[in-house]
């Protein structure tokens, strides 16, 4: 996931009125309005509107508001690729939509669903449910900064980790850098087992695709440990 710095600066004032909660579900009348809606997301309904007015994704975490930086060619392209790889084994995928986890907001680089895309444009869904997710992806990148880059690696590997397992995502992936190969990335699978994620298998993103006859982002080395499916 890209990094995410809090947000301390105060956002304009809106003129329109308080927005309603970011539903959390698929709900919509056709009206503009929403159904199924979580009470954090209403807390901090007037800075959704500012920043998404602004075009800047945020999360939701703990009843902060995590502004994120922009993400580089290489988590750009690597999220491109995962995707186009998950694209071939699911009904649909999306990328940096918000999901609902609980009382917080995520945004994964990537999701793919159950849903097929004349489904998703029919609920004019807006945000996620965990129900509907069958893979949750994070493409994580590192900051110059290692403080920073310790609080997105800890964020990506163990707060995230956590909360899709507690609401029963059936896979993560964890995306990383090769530090000696920028043309190519690691991908570290895991499966929900009995409410936890156990590491089910570990590839190089270009063996996946490659085996998956997807565009490739670096050229092949010798096969890796790749999930069952793949």
């Amino acid at each position: 996931m890209m990094t995410f710095h809090p947000l301390h600066e105060q956002p304009p004032r809106i003129s329109t009125p308080a927005p309603q909660p970011v539903p959390v579900g698929s709900s919509h009348d056709g009206r503009g309005a929403h159904q199924g809606l979580r009470p954090c997301w209403a807390a901090h309904g007037r800075r959704h509107a500012a920043h998404r007015h602004r075009g800047r994704p945020f999360e939701i975490s703990d009843g902060k508001l995590e502004i994120s930086t922009p993400p580089t060619p290489w988590h750009q392209i690597t999220t491109r690729a995962v995707q186009n790889l998950l694209d071939a084994r699911y009904p649909s995928t999306l990328s940096d939509v918000p999901l609902a986890v609980g009382d917080n907001g995520r945004r994964p680089d990537v999701i793919a669903l159950e849903l097929t895309r004349e489904e998703i444009l029919d609920r004019r869904l807006t945000i996620a449910l965990p129900d509907m997710v069958k893979v949750a992806v994070e493409v994580i990148s590192h900051d110059p900064d290692p403080r920073r880059d310790a609080i997105a690696v800890r964020r990506d590997r163990e707060t995230k980790f956590a909360e899709y397992a507690s609401v029963g995502i059936p896979e993560y992936w964890i995306v990383d850098e090769i530090p000696d190969d920028p043309r190519d990335a690691t991908v570290e699978i895991f499966r929900l087992e009995a409410g936890r994620y156990r590491l089910a298998s570990t590839a190089k993103l270009s063996d996946l695709t490659s085996r998956a006859g997807t565009p490739r982002i670096a050229s092949a080395t010798p096969p890796e440990a790749t999930s069952e499916e793949l």
